[in-house]
């Protein structure tokens, strides 16, 4: 039974049932949990007994139970207010809120706020395929510097033809003119290719630490009815890869029907990017893996789901953090490959390239 008798779910603030259902139904069951447990005297579940008279009677500390003990019991007569002051079993966690912080800090993302945005950037336009096959003359052109993206668009053989009719020294200029600008803009475009490869990662940090989350929650809900004895039902977290998502390898485009540029559907790489990140996961289990272990007390139970939530919520941030080194360092790099030198005797710069500076004088 994933509620308490006669309960039913408590939303959670923060966490949108149209963002993140499942997050947030678990999130709701947990939170009725929570409050039918920190009301004792209403209900027959988990509690602690706290003797009174410790010096005196037959118990010197607190007793949790697992559920209400009935006022007849001459060996336990724990519901006798003379002798013992029930209590929670949250009595001494303190603010409840900090089951649902890290659950709240990684949901409520809309997916479709940077769909637009990525399609856009996913969208080439100077380019085309296999450069090095186009015919200049009696030769080849030179090969844009590497790039992970062929080019696409004829605009080199476009302007070949333009220039065929060309009986003049510029002919030779505008060769090297437009080599050295299709190469920058193919660098350019694969600096909008970096950054959308990399809003795919942080949609994945935030959508994967909610699903690692959910799972502890879910565990945590399980537990709630009654603890089983120590050892048994102990759940294991395998999956969490936050971290290790900063450096999955995506490809945010491909050559679509006619051979034109095509963006990959941010869902669709979502989820090819968590596919392969559980597969790595599996092949190299973490070192330090989340455990949630059905202790004795269920409090101890609430401190370590607790812990282990709070690390996936730093797990996420450090993430977060590292994929902006990573894109800064990425960008710096590819505008590093933009540098050109109109003339000969000239300095190179990595400025758009204008067809002035290449004339010889």
């Amino acid at each position: 039974m994933a509620l308490p008798p006669g309960r039913t779910a408590i939303p959670v603030a923060g966490i949108e049932a149209d963002l993140n259902p499942k997050l947030a139904q678990t999130a709701g069951e947990l939170n009725a949990w929570i409050d039918y447990l920190r009301q004792p005297e209403t209900n027959d579940g988990p509690r602690v007994y706290r003797p009174l008279h410790p010096e005196t009677g037959p118990d010197d500390e607190d007793f949790e139970s697992p559920h209400r003990m009935p006022p007849a019991d001459r060996d336990a007569p724990y519901e006798d207010p003379r002798e013992y002051q029930t209590l929670s079993v949250f009595h001494d966690l303190g603010d409840t809120g900090e089951f649902f912080k890290a659950a709240q800090a990684v949901s409520g993302f809309r997916t479709e706020i940077i769909e637009t945005t990525f399609d856009k950037l996913t969208k080439g336009c100077l380019t085309f395929e296999n450069p090095s096959d186009v015919q200049v003359g009696n030769g080849k052109v030179d090969d844009p510097p590497p790039t992970r993206y062929p080019e696409m668009h004829p605009a080199r053989v476009n302007w070949v033809e333009m220039r065929k009719t060309w009986e003049s020294p510029e002919s030779v200029y505008a060769t090297k003119y437009e080599r050295d600008f299709l190469a920058y803009q193919l660098i350019t475009e694969n600096c909008l290719y970096v950054v959308a490869e990399h809003m795919v990662r942080y949609r994945a940090i935030l959508h994967k630490a909610g699903e690692d989350i959910e799972v502890l929650m879910r565990a945590m809900v399980d537990m709630c009815p009654k603890p089983a004895p120590p050892g048994q039902g102990t759940f294991n977290l395998m999956s969490v890869l936050v971290t290790g998502i900063v450096a999955l390898g995506t490809t945010v485009i491909t050559a679509g029907a006619g051979g034109v540029t095509v963006g990959v559907a941010l869902s669709v790489l979502l989820a090819e990017m968590l596919g392969e990140g559980i597969k790595t996961a599996e092949r190299k289990p973490p070192e330090n893996k989340l455990v949630l272990e059905n202790k004795y007390y269920l409090a101890d139970v609430a401190r370590q789901y607790i812990e282990g939530v709070n690390k996936i919520e730093r797990d996420a941030s450090d993430g977060i953090k590292a994929l902006f080194d990573n894109l800064r360092r990425e960008l710096d790099g590819l505008r590093q490959l933009r540098s050109h030198q109109p003339k000969r005797e000239g300095t190179s710069n990595t400025e758009v390239p204008f067809f002035r500076d290449y004339l010889y004088r």
